[in-house]
């Protein structure tokens, strides 16, 4: 889940998505610890992108949090 509650960027597996860099309204931060599924008709417009060098910390989140 990414949220703009920037203060959970330092629990562990969660990234901080700057706004500069990611194209999003506000700064954000992926919580690796909320995960959600969704359909993918359910998304429609896109907001933002999350550049290869960020999906990389995302993974590595995601695997800590995970055990992977």
């Amino acid at each position: 889940m990414i949220t703009s509650n920037t203060a959970l960027a330092t629990m562990p597996g969660n990234v901080f998505l700057p706004a500069t860099t990611t194209r999003l309204p506000r700064d954000s931060v992926v919580n690796a610890t909320a995960l959600v599924t969704l359909n993918k008709t359910d998304l429609t417009d896109r907001v933002g992108e999350v550049p290869p060098s960020l999906m990389h910390e995302v993974d590595r989140g995601l695997r800590r949090v995970l055990d992977l």
